[in-house]
């Protein structure tokens, strides 16, 4: 293979055991592993360096079907299926022709139970148990760093009101059977868990069911596949919140505030480790629901020994939507409370600014739905200018649409599943469509060489409707003043407090805007195998990362990349897998997610270039 690739095959998975697909792919060289939840099924995949957040730069697949959420609208994965319905895991780094976008850093396909495998009927189980505290903290805490992150000095403001220890139970159940007749196979899988996360606030339950049918023929098969999951976590992404003193001024360098909070961090962790309850008493009260549903067919036909044309339709819809307090103390009582701010018809102040109670949540809803359908040929052990080749060459066709619109429920009221009532503060509806499409050959220019040049096209057309628009997605903010008194009507109008929202946008004058882009992405690659059991690879294809185009100005400029790498790998140890790789990758328009932000990694940035 002319290029840096791993395959986690079945007898890898049994050994190894892993407890979801994150795991399994810990082992893989060039991957970095970095969990969002328990069960991994928010992203977390990082590949050469790029960001693991989402696994938003990396094109992350089941079977050849994208599991990114919207490739050309927001590429963010929130649901990988579980491990126990996988028989391998195919990881591409380096020069990635064939499949796209996403292609500058790498590329995971998972490929689900075959119909067409061995009969068997597998049931397994696991459980466990966590120890946690739980409590409640009734005031903020304040950290002052002197300097470093080991110099910091807690101070408690107000008394832990009750901490206790808590053994939480964690199990898994899972059921697959896989049978045949002559030429026709089916599969039923269904996985099932209820997890303690990390935080004592966190819940993780998720339902998964896969089924598959296949028929194979003697010149071509068919597989018509589909799966439906159910998210409902208890799960929030807010972080300890408090005052701490950092340097200001001319010399208050960058690495010195992030030394600081760093400082600030540790130190919260040291006092309250795994317990958010005890500083904020209603986090459990933030919660993520997810709704996929997933299918495609796909048929191979087997024109001679040496060409197949493999054809596919497939679709996604993937509801996601999340609830959580607008401030980390908050404690909505489950009742709208008597002076609440959006019981008034217009809910909105000033030109551009809403305010609303601190005892309040925000809903933030979101649905993405594709289609799409490809064609994929091979013409193999071809003649031409004297060399053997194995062409291959794709087109593909997509559409994507996604819904965003994020509201503020009254003062008081506790948000559950389902729950659509509210201000609305952001409302936006994205949809794209794009074609794909591929061209390369693996030249055998001699015995134990081979070269394998290609070229990629990517043409998109990305669009908008803009109903409502505010900064950042509205993400909420500290006021105070007589806007606040209809919440805080026990203190002075002037010395109220509340939350609001600004840069609000009832009537945005781009009410429907759209652009589109195209990019030919060329590449090359390379492999030796002169040597005993030993692979010498490498080489060159400019690539192209999508973005998240929830708050893009359009039009946007495509993250372009120009990817190099050089690597060995050989088995002529006897017992040992060995496989080293240098790369280089210089990418223009990188987005990336701020670290340092009031709105979390919802506040994106652009750099004009990047090396890694």
């Amino acid at each position: 293979f002319a290029g840096a690739a791993t395959n986690v095959t079945p007898e890898t998975l049994a050994e190894q055991q892993p407890s979801n697909i994150n795991e399994a792919l810990k082992r893989v060289p060039g991957v970095t592993i970095i969990n969002d939840d328990a069960n991994a099924h928010h992203g977390g995949v990082s590949v050469r360096g790029s960001p693991a957040r989402r696994s938003r730069k990396v094109l992350v697949m089941e079977d050849g079907h994208a599991n990114n959420l919207a490739l050309w609208l927001d590429p963010s994965v929130h649901y990988y299926g579980p491990v126990e319905r996988f028989e391998s895991i195919e990881v591409i780094r380096g020069t990635v022709i064939t499949q796209g976008p996403n292609n500058n850093f790498g590329v995971v396909n998972a490929r689900n139970l075959s119909p067409f495998g061995p009969a068997e009927t597998v049931v397994s189980t696991a459980i466990g148990f966590t120890k946690t505290e739980r409590g409640s903290y009734n005031d903020e805490l304040e950290v002052e760093c002197d300097a470093g992150p080991t110099n910091c000095e807690v101070e408690e403001e107000g008394e832990t009101t009750s901490k206790k220890d808590r053994t939480d139970l964690s199990y898994r159940w899972h059921v697959h059977t896989r049978q045949n007749s002559d030429n026709v196979g089916i599969v039923a899988s269904y996985t099932g868990a209820n997890v303690q996360g990390a935080w004592d606030t966190e819940q993780l339950r998720f339902n998964d069911f896969y089924g598959a049918i296949g028929w194979k023929g003697s010149s071509s098969d068919l597989v018509v596949s589909s799966s439906y999951a159910r998210q409902k976590d208890n799960y929030d992404e807010q972080n300890f919140l408090g005052e701490v003193e950092l340097p200001t001024g001319d010399e208050a360098e960058a690495e010195d505030i992030a030394e600081q909070v760093a400082g600030f961090a540790e130190s919260q962790f040291k006092l309250l480790k795994h317990c958010k309850t005890c500083y904020a008493p209603a986090a459990g009260l933030n919660t993520y629901n997810g709704e996929i549903w997933r299918g495609q067919i796909v048929h191979n036909a087997y024109v001679d020994d040496d060409t197949t044309i493999t054809s596919r339709v497939y679709a996604q819809y993937h509801r996601r939507d999340r609830y959580q307090l607008n401030t980390f103390e908050s404690e909505p009582d489950g009742e709208v409370g008597a002076g609440a701010f959006f019981g008034d018809p217009d809910p909105v102040t000033g030109e551009s600014e809403v305010f609303f109670g601190e005892n309040s949540m925000f809903g933030r809803l979101r649905t993405f739905r594709h289609v799409g359908a490809e064609v994929r040929a091979e013409w193999a052990n071809r003649t031409f200018m004297g060399y053997k080749q194995d062409i291959q060459a794709g087109i593909r066709y997509e559409y994507q649409d996604m819904t965003n619109r994020n509201f503020i429920g009254a003062e008081g009221e506790i948000l559950r599943d389902g729950d659509e009532a509210g201000a609305t503060i952001f409302d936006r509806e994205l949809n794209s469509n794009a074609v794909s499409a591929f061209l390369q050959t693996n030249i055998s220019v001699a015995q134990d060489f081979n070269v394998v040049p290609g070229i990629r096209f990517e043409w998109y057309r990305a669009g908008r409707i803009n109903r409502v628009i505010a900064r950042e997605e509205s993400e909420a903010g500290g006021a105070e003043g007589e806007d606040c008194a209809p919440f805080d009507p026990d203190v002075p109008p002037e010395d109220a407090e509340c939350l609001s929202v600004d840069g609000i946008d009832l009537d945005p004058d781009r009410r429907n805007e759209d652009y589109s882009n195209f990019h030919a992405l060329p590449g090359v690659s390379f492999a030796y195998t002169g040597f005993n059991r030993t692979t010498i690879f490498g080489g060159y294809h400019r690539g192209m990362s999508t973005g998240v185009l929830r708050n893009e100005d359009f039009p946007v400029d495509d993250e372009i990349g120009n990817n190099f790498s050089l690597g060995l790998r050989t088995t002529a140890i006897k017992g040992l897998d060995f496989e080293a790789v240098g790369f280089y990758q210089l990418l223009s328009d990188y987005q990336f997610g701020a670290s340092f932000s009031d709105t979390s990694d919802r506040s994106f940035g652009r750099a004009d270039e990047v090396e890694i």
